[in-house]
């Protein structure tokens, strides 16, 4: 019973968090879209110190400014979010519950790994994918995520990537 309680309740819980962390200015990061997502090991396009890829956004937040596509009207890029102290306590805390054996491998939570998609027209975001990562870049948990559509938070960061990836890249076009 604990096991499952605790597959039905994690993913809430990181949803809640990736939530939490929008509405207090926070996001997660990028990583190669071609990458095997078969429980290896992604291959990295570069590290985010190389500030010719990634770019600083704020509250531990990079995104991969050379990396964006465009399907339609959806724009997609890669952030990389690094996992503040307190958060990986409460994650751990939470998990802990559970599952003691998984609580033990969040203790190594360093960072995860978002693609975000933009609805530019309508100026909407959702999370496509969600990757959670330790130190030693070992997947803790991934998730091919179809969230819903939700609207800019005006300040945020999502705002911010939004004016980054959706207007700026239009610009550059015209």
């Amino acid at each position: 019973m604990k096991k499952i309680s605790s597959v039905i309740f994690l993913p809430f819980f990181i949803i809640l968090l990736l939530i939490k962390s929008a509405y207090s200015y926070s996001l997660s990061v990028v990583w190669a879209p071609d990458a095997e997502t078969s429980g290896e090991k992604l291959n990295f396009i570069s590290k985010i110190t190389d500030k010719k890829v990634w770019e600083y956004l704020g509250n531990n937040i990079y995104y991969n400014k050379t990396n964006i596509t465009k399907s339609s009207n959806i724009m997609s890029v890669w952030t990389y979010r690094i996992i503040p102290d307190d958060e990986k306590k409460e994650m751990v805390e939470f998990i802990n519950k559970y599952d003691l054996e998984r609580s033990i491998k969040y203790q190594n939570w360093d960072h995860n790994m978002v693609l975000i998609e933009f609805d530019c027209k309508n100026k909407l975001w959702k999370h496509k994918k969600i990757m959670l990562y330790d130190d030693k870049e070992n997947i803790l948990n991934y998730d091919i995520s179809d969230s819903k559509w939700r609207s800019n938070i005006p300040n945020s960061v999502y705002e911010k990537l939004y004016q980054k990836v959706c207007v700026k890249q239009t610009l550059k076009k015209k």
